[in-house]
Formats: structure tokens, sequence, C-alpha cells
């Protein structure tokens, strides 16, 4: 006579112990197809698809003071353009703000408007502030970012 639920899928063990023991011994015997690992080739670019230019970095500013963070975000963005290698996109992580105290979170709004005014004429592209998207004033995403370069 049947339950009505579906069959359960898998084994069981009554001994932890020994379903441990299985499976290391199964893990350690099993055979790894080549084409999986690591060290193969990447698949070639189709035609006509898009191709990344430019380096990706990041600045992590948690834990850092408006004007801390703004110094940091200056030295990162200094470096960038002294590099000369252009286009650069730079994740910027604010942090949503969940420590900030009873004032809410400034890093994400402070520092997006701080960077499209001080940048402008060096931005590509810049995200939307995480400031922009939040409930109850905590922003849902924890960094922006913009894409440094010439225009």
């Amino acid at each position: 006579m049947s339950s009505g639920k579906p069959p359960k899928k898998g084994i069981e063990f009554d001994d932890f112990e020994e379903g441990d023991r299985l499976f290391q011994e199964s893990f350690e015997t099993m055979e790894v197809d080549p084409s999986l690992t690591k060290d193969r080739e990447p698949p070639p670019v189709p035609r006509g698809a898009a191709k990344s230019r430019g380096e990706k970095r990041f600045v992590d500013l948690h834990r850092l003071t408006l004007e801390a963070a703004k110094a940091r975000v200056d030295a990162e963005i200094a470096s960038i353009l002294g590099s000369g290698k252009l286009p650069v996109r730079l994740k910027i992580i604010t942090g949503k703000g969940l420590h900030s105290g009873p004032g809410g979170s400034v890093l994400p709004r402070e520092i997006h408007s701080y960077v499209s005014a001080r940048y402008a004429t060096h931005i590509l592209s810049i995200d939307d502030s995480p400031s922009d998207v939040a409930i109850g004033g905590v922003p849902l995403r924890g960094y922006f970012s913009v894409t440094i370069g010439r225009r």
C-alpha cells in the first residue's frame, strides 16, 4: 500500500561513522575527469562576444570613518590614474552600515556622492548608490562599482 509520499532518495545509515568512512573511501578512490581541472585552456570567446577590457580592483572601507574612507578612496583612485592602465573597474565596498549607530548608514550614501562629484571627469560608468535601495534605512547592497578611465 502506498503512503502517497515519494520515496526518499539517497542512503541512510544507522551509524554516522560508518557513513563517513564509506564517503571518505569513495572520495579517495574517485577518478577526476582531466577536462575539469584548473590547468585546462579557457574556452574560446565566440565571435562578436564582448571582451573584458581593463583591470578590476576593489577597496574595502569597512570600519573607517567618513574622512578616512575618503582618503582611502583618493589613494586608490590616484594609484589607478597614475598607473596609466585604463580603464579600471573599481569596486568600492562601503558596507551596509549595520554598525553605524543611531544615525544610520553614512558611507554608502556619502562615498558615492563624493566619488561622483570629485572624479566626474574620470568616470566612464558608475553604479547607483547603495543607499538608493534601502529597507528601514539599511541599504540592500554594501558596495558600488565605478569604471575609471579617460574620456
